[in-house]
């Protein structure tokens, strides 16, 4: 049994959710009350797809949000990084769009605030 803990990033409609561990994004539903992981994905494609085959339609406000994530979990992952060494350092973040390896994002950069829901 896995003991990684997701996130959730952001709502997409009032019974979805996009949320992420330290290997990729998950679609929740919610259901009775309780968020349930129900997909698994990596790429912006990935999602558009699982959304056409669950017929979920995202807010406008998560549409615009799902808009603003680069097209792979990965680079998804580097931005992350780069922010909070960039916060850490206390300058401004490049748009760089490198692949950093889950394992050096979780060991340099997560913290229990990440991990914890």
């Amino acid at each position: 049994m896995s003991s990684v803990k997701s996130r959730q990033l952001f709502l997409i409609t009032r019974d979805w959710a996009l949320a992420a561990d330290d290997y990729q994004w998950i679609l929740q539903e919610r259901v009775g009350g309780a968020w349930r992981d129900r997909r698994f994905v990596r790429s912006k494609t990935a999602i558009s797809r699982c959304f056409r085959r669950d017929q979920v339609r995202p807010t406008r406000a998560a549409q615009q949000a799902l808009d603003a994530l680069p097209e792979t979990w990965s680079e998804w992952v580097w931005l992350e990084y780069e922010k909070r060494r960039s916060a850490a350092r206390g300058t401004p973040v490049a748009p760089q769009r490198r692949i950093v390896s889950p394992a050096r994002y979780q060991r340099d950069y997560c913290t229990e605030d990440y991990t914890s829901l």
